[in-house]
């Protein structure tokens, strides 16, 4: 039995079959002839990773928290994880409906925080990794060069050109503000006469 409500809803946590009863404005006591099972149910967040490292928990969710094997990571508190080291990762989170839950362990190769791009024209890095406000991107030039940036969906898509046109040879460092652009991941592409070069950043609140 559930202690009496006087809402029109009522939110219970134990397993069982229940019927609702009422008292109408004339004091006549009635019952729902409609019984209603509620079965007990588990909230296990799946962790989704992308290129390696990146690992999203959930959307719509609120209360994030990641671990690694087993402890907290602090300030790890968004959707979204760039896996520094090596390890077990979990993610616990409260999700729309309310329900709290923590992640299976899921064993993660941890990657650096900058991107370093190595053996190219550019000695690209980009950096920081995961980028809220603003993301750098650091390259040097052994000659002038048309030179375009672009940062790009998953999909292809683009996002934003940030450079495009001749640029100065010596070192450089492109700040790109990237505050009003949704979280996830992105990717970056430097393309010259002399190559390409591609990676991805995430992008978090």
């Amino acid at each position: 039995m559930v202690e009496r409500s006087k809402w029109k809803s009522l939110t219970v946590n134990t397993p069982g079959i229940y019927t609702a009863s009422f008292v109408d404005t004339c004091g006549t006591i009635g019952q729902t002839s409609q019984q209603v099972q509620v079965v007990s149910g588990t909230f296990i967040p799946t962790i989704t990773v992308n290129n390696q490292c990146y690992l999203a928990a959930p959307s719509g969710g609120s209360n994030y928290q990641w671990f690694l094997d087993g402890f907290i990571i602090p300030g790890a508190i968004t959707q979204f994880l760039v896996a520094e080291e090596t390890g077990h990762y979990t993610v616990s989170m409260t999700n729309d409906a309310g329900c709290f839950g923590t992640s299976e362990f899921q064993f993660i190769t941890g990657c650096s925080t900058a991107t370093i791009e190595q053996g190219n024209t550019f000695n690209l890095e980009v950096f920081p990794n995961p980028a809220e406000n603003t993301v750098r991107f650091s390259f040097e030039l052994a000659h002038p060069t048309d030179l375009r940036l672009d940062l790009l969906t998953v999909d292809g898509r683009l996002v934003k050109t940030v450079l495009d046109g001749k640029t100065a040879s010596g070192s450089h460092l492109v700040k790109v503000d990237v505050s009003e652009m949704a979280s996830g991941v992105y990717v970056y592409r430097l393309t010259s006469v002399a190559g390409v070069s591609v990676g991805r950043i995430l992008v978090v609140e």
